[in-house]
């Protein structure tokens, strides 16, 4: 199934390149290792079996106007304002389709939903283990050898905030303890 166009893009627009080889791909269930749909692969067949003969198009019966045989939905439709003459119109289409799905010129404007949302929010940190550190920053630089244990310890009054003593639950705890972050 074909995505629909993102918000703020011409609800009218034919299939990108992309998305038709991604979903022709998903379709047949060709993907790669990380799951992903692979569009080349489907390309290729694509054009292989163009080749072939094998795509579905017909042409009108003799005596019956083409664009009243084959009326195509408005979605697949790019109008075109040029009164040329038939070759003209259908070349100019082409050229007109093809570049307005390689574009990626975005119209959308973000709403006040979005300003919303995506405001900037006071960024914090947790730390793990059950027993917290307020304030903690680490001496800068290297223990020297002049100085004592006592002195180095005075840095750290909790103890060795190093060592991994009582971090047991610290995954229970800190999902309990930030479920409010949660949306």
């Amino acid at each position: 199934m074909l995505p629909l166009p993102k918000e703020g893009e011409d609800e009218n627009r034919p299939p990108t390149a992309v998305e038709l080889c991604a979903t022709y791909a998903y379709r047949r269930g060709f993907m790669t290792h990380k799951g992903i749909p692979d569009g080349s692969r489907a390309a290729r067949l694509i054009l292989k079996d163009y080749v072939k003969g094998k795509l579905l198009y017909c042409y009108p019966p003799p005596g019956y106007n083409s664009e009243e045989f084959q009326q195509y939905s408005n979605r697949y439709n790019v109008d075109n304002d040029n009164n040329d003459d038939d070759t003209n119109v259908e070349t100019n289409n082409q050229e007109i389709s093809s570049s307005e799905t390689t574009s990626k010129v975005s119209r959308f404007q973000p709403s006040d939903v979005d300003q919303q949302f995506f405001h900037p929010t006071d960024v914090r940190f947790g730390t793990k283990g059950t027993h917290g550190r307020i304030n903690y920053t680490r001496k800068s630089g290297p223990i020297l050898a002049g100085e004592t244990m006592n002195d180095s310890t005075n840095q750290y009054p909790d103890g060795k905030p190093w060592k991994k003593h009582h971090n047991h639950n610290k995954k229970e705890k800190l999902r309990r303890l930030y479920r409010h972050l949660d949306a």
